[in-house]
């Protein structure tokens, strides 16, 4: 039964990350940009990728 669930929990986990991800760009809100120019601008500035982190911190 535990392993099962697991094996299901492993599965699901990329979508989990990638809903977190989407839910920090759509909350930063400093540059008015669309949600593929805040992860492009992440992935090329280590400072703004910073500043999305950092609203899982709040």
């Amino acid at each position: 039964m535990n392993q099962e669930y697991a094996l299901v929990m492993v599965q699901k986990m990329p979508a989990i990350l990638r809903h977190i991800a989407l839910n920090l760009l759509r909350k930063e809100d400093t540059a008015s940009l669309s949600i593929k120019n805040k992860r492009l601008m992440a992935g090329w500035d280590i400072s703004i990728l910073e500043k999305v982190l950092a609203g899982l911190a709040s």
